[in-house]
This record gives C-alpha cells, sequence and structure tokens, in this order.
C-alpha cells in the first residue's frame, strides 16, 4: 500500500476527518501541496493498493458536491474498503481492475472553489448507503460506522503486502466478497420490487385508458346514429363512418386548400392592381406640379402684361390731360 500522491512529505492535510462542517462531519481528507493556491492543480491521483474500479461520476454534477469523483475497491488483510477521489480532472472511467500506483485521475477542484483531493475510505460499500457514493456523513455515528480515517488507515497498512499470506485471511476476504456479492442481491431485489410497483401502476394506467376508451367509442357510436342505431358491438360500422367522415373532412380540407389559393390569387392580383394604380397616381401628381408651375408662370406674365397696359394707360391720360390744358390756353388767348 501507498499514499495517494507522490512525494508525501512534500503535501499537508488542509482538512481532517471527522472534522465538524456544521451540517455534517467531514468524512475523509482535503490534501494540498506545501506551495498553496491552485500549484496542486493536474498533480496525479495514484491507486493507493490493487483493486476494482467500480463507481464514479464523471458528468452528472461536475460543478458542486464531490465535482467529478471514482470509487475503487481494494481487498487484503484489512478486508474489503472503497477508496474514493474526489475533485478531480481527466478521471478514469469504467469499472475495471487497477494497480497499486496507477494513475487513476488528476488533481481538480471540480465542485470547489480550490484545487485539492479530498481522499475518504469507505468500511461499507456505498451503493448501499442513502445517496451512493454521494452520501455525506451527518451524524457522528454514520461517520464512525461508514468511514475510517484514510491517512492512519493508509500509514497503518502501507508496509504489509496486498496478498494476504494464510488460509483464513484468504477465507476471511471471500466471506467478504460473498457478502458484497449478497449486499448487491438485496439491492436488486430492492430495485426488481420498485419496477415491479412500477409495472402494476402502468397497468392501473392502462386499465383507465380503456375504460375512457370503452366509454368515447359509447359516446361516438350515440352521436354517429343516435339511439336504437348501431352499438358499441358493431365496431366495423363504427370504423367505416369515421373512415367517411374521415373522406370528407379531408374533401373538406382541399375545397378549403382551393379557396385559399384562390384567396391568394385574388389577393396578388389587388396587390399589382394596387401597385399599378399607385404608380399612375404618382405620374398624376407629377403632371399636376409640372401644370401648376407652368400655370403659375403664365398668371405671372398676364399680371405683368396687366401691369404694363395699366402704366400705358396712365401716359395716354397724362397726355390727354397736357392737351386739354393746351387747348384751354389757346383757346383764352
Amino acid at each position: 500500500m501507498r499514499y495517494p500522491v507522490n512525494n508525501w512529505n512534500k503535501w499537508y492535510l488542509a482538512g481532517h476527518f471527522g472534522d465538524n462542517r456544521g451540517t455534517y462531519f467531514h468524512n475523509g481528507v482535503d490534501i494540498n501541496l506545501l506551495t498553496g493556491g491552485n500549484s496542486d492543480l493536474g498533480q496525479p491521483i495514484l491507486a493507493i493498493a490493487d483493486g476494482k474500479l467500480s463507481y464514479y461520476h464523471n458528468a452528472s454534477h461536475p460543478t458542486k458536491s464531490y465535482g467529478r469523483h471514482n470509487v475503487y475497491k481494494i481487498t487484503g488483510l484489512w478486508g474489503t474498503r472503497w477508496v474514493h477521489n474526489a475533485h478531480t480532472q481527466k478521471m478514469l472511467t469504467g469499472v475495471q481492475e487497477v494497480k497499486e500506483g496507477q494513475e487513476l485521475a488528476r488533481v481538480g477542484k471540480s465542485g470547489t472553489t480550490y484545487a485539492h483531493l479530498h481522499l475518504a475510505i469507505w468500511k461499507v460499500d456505498p451503493s448501499s448507503l442513502r445517496n451512493g457514493i454521494d452520501t455525506i456523513a451527518r451524524t457522528k455515528t454514520e461517520l464512525n460506522n461508514w468511514w475510517e480515517d484514510p491517512i492512519a488507515f493508509i500509514e497503518k497498512w502501507k508496509d504489509v503486502p496486498t496478498e494476504p499470506s494464510d488460509c483464513e485471511t484468504k477465507l476471511k476476504i471471500e466471506e467478504d466478497h460473498h457478502e458484497d456479492t449478497r449486499a448487491r442481491e438485496r439491492n436488486a431485489i430492492k430495485e426488481i420490487d420498485k419496477l415491479k410497483e412500477k409495472v402494476e401502476l402502468k397497468d392501473l394506467e392502462i386499465s383507465d385508458i380503456k375504460v375512457k376508451q370503452v366509454m368515447f367509442l359509447e359516446k361516438l357510436s350515440s352521436i354517429l346514429w343516435g339511439a336504437g342505431e348501431p352499438t358499441l358491438s358493431d365496431e366495423d360500422s363504427i370504423i367505416t363512418k369515421c373512415r367517411e367522415m374521415v373522406k370528407n373532412k379531408e374533401k373538406v380540407n382541399e375545397l378549403e386548400d382551393k379557396i385559399e389559393r384562390q384567396e391568394d390569387a385574388h389577393a396578388q392580383a389587388i396587390d399589382e392592381y394596387k401597385s399599378k394604380l399607385n404608380h399612375l397616381m404618382s405620374q398624376m401628381d407629377a403632371m399636376e406640379e409640372k401644370h401648376a408651375s407652368q400655370i403659375k408662370n403664365m398668371k405671372q406674365q398676364v399680371k405683368d402684361e396687366l401691369e404694363g397696359l395699366s402704366k400705358e394707360k396712365e401716359k395716354r391720360d397724362l397726355v390727354n390731360d397736357i392737351v386739354q390744358w393746351f387747348n384751354k390756353v389757346f383757346k383764352k388767348g
């Protein structure tokens, strides 16, 4: 067994097992590089022992809770444990065998603010817990029954071979394996019972739909033929009548389509006629504007001529007055 990161002496625990976080107890440890910040982002996370990758959440909730996390089962002199790596990136997925020291993920900050490795060790199969591998410890009892301090566990077993050395231990491992299998069977039976309940509910829904279908056909029969006419038992008559209604409806739809096309054609013709009228009105406006300008010029010419004639008359009147004055003067003399 080994630590989950290389150069363990360059790392420290930013969060400890059993820390009271207010609404829950910390079920593992938070591991960071001594250099601080996000300097450990992308560092490899390694398997602490030979085991089998069993569970993982890669894309279901990458921005909350444990983020991207996986769980692998290890078996040895310690019995069976499930090791949990959380807040990772570039994570190994898929059920598969893993070897001690094999890279399982990289340190990330999925589901959290700062990069770190959350490492936890379950004493029970997490799939049997209320929220599976997303379960947290709400009480001290849950913490002590379901988890153990991962660093204390590693330091206790890191110098012990993974393979058991005696038959008794092998038998214990085999029993743990069978107990794990039985736990899976119990979970499977629970899932089957849930599915049976769902099937029963679906059967009830189907029965209800069938009753509604019968009521609909009875009502349809009454509408089509009225009292005393073919009943529900004469399904062929109902189907034939419905088909006739469908055909009639299709004919009505065809007529409606034809009328709609004619209306579209008439509307198009009216639009073209309106366009022509507008063009004609524009021409008339232009002509009216041109004629108005010509009339204005003619009026100005007439006005000028009238003014000229008026001045001419004034001259003639002045000459007449002078002539009359001379006549009077000469007659007196």
